[in-house]
This record gives structure tokens, sequence and C-alpha cells, in this order.
């Protein structure tokens, strides 16, 4: 009977983990889809929320798996440039807005570049996949993006120094 009362007091625990994203640490795995007009794409993500992590992004990584990607979570929605100086693997950038839509693209972001890439419309979050995963999986403005945080409001996000 003891461990029946830990396992429900366990699951509880959880359940509010999961649903309070002020506990999210600043980086965390977790699965996103985008809707396509081809069908769902499916992504493994590394997800950043505080401003050291994403200040930080790829940096060091030498190679995304094919369904990989870093996702930025911001505390507002914005406009803030992205760099590649300090990045070695070639990006295609996606631009994901508050109602969790595509806003824009950048395809191709090139390894080093010192040139700020900024998106034409505000956006949320930003998703960083390998080069030519825009193009090969058909993903274009408008498409819908699911993920647990990019529908929260930034009240609830766990940083909001930028």
């Amino acid at each position: 009977h003891e461990f029946q009362v830990n396992m429900s007091w366990w699951k509880i625990a959880c359940t509010l983990c999961l649903l309070s994203p002020a506990l999210y640490p600043p980086t965390w795995a977790s699965d996103l889809l985008i809707h396509t007009h081809a069908g769902v794409q499916s992504f493994k993500v590394t997800t950043a929320t505080s401003h050291e992590a994403r200040l930080t992004g790829l940096h060091g990584w030498t190679s995304l798996a094919v369904d990989e990607g870093m996702l930025f979570i911001f505390p507002e929605v914005t406009q803030r440039p992205f760099w590649m100086k300090h990045i070695s693997i070639p990006l295609d950038i996606l631009f994901i807005g508050s109602d969790s839509e595509v806003v824009d693209t950048i395809q191709h972001a090139e390894p080093g570049a010192e040139t700020p890439l900024i998106a034409d419309s505000p956006f949320l979050a930003a998703l960083e996949v390998n080069a030519g995963t825009i193009a090969r999986m058909g993903i274009r403005k408008g498409d819908q993006v699911y993920h647990p945080l990019i529908r929260l409001s930034a009240d609830a996000l766990p940083d909001k120094a930028y």
C-alpha cells in the first residue's frame, strides 16, 4: 500500500512538472511537429528558454541528426537577429509566431558568417535545423507548428531576461 501511495504522489508530481513551464530547465529535449501541405514532419528538439541558452544556441555542436533541431523560445514577440559566427553547421531557420504558425524562413545560413540574419516578421520562437530541411520537407510560411511552449504566454516562460 505504501508503494501505491508513493506512486500516486510521483504521478501527481510529474504531471505538475509537465504543466508548469516555469519549472522547465533552460534547455530540455522535446518533440516538435510541423503540419505542412506534404504531411506532418517530426523533430526532436533541444529547447532553449533561458537567456544564456539562447545566446549559446548550437555553438560547439558539430552536427545535427536529420530530425534534430534547436528551438529558441523568447519571453516576448521579437525580431532579434540570429548569428552564425560561432556555428559550424549550415542551417535553415524557421521563425514561429505566437499563433504557432511559421512566419518566415531563412535557408542555407552559412556557418561562421558574421552578417546578422533577421526575420521579416516578428516571432516568439525560432527553430534551427540542418540546411536543406525546409526545401526537403516542403515547409513554408503559414505551416502550423506544435510544441507545448509556443502557445504559452510570455509571462509563463521561465526566464524574462533578454
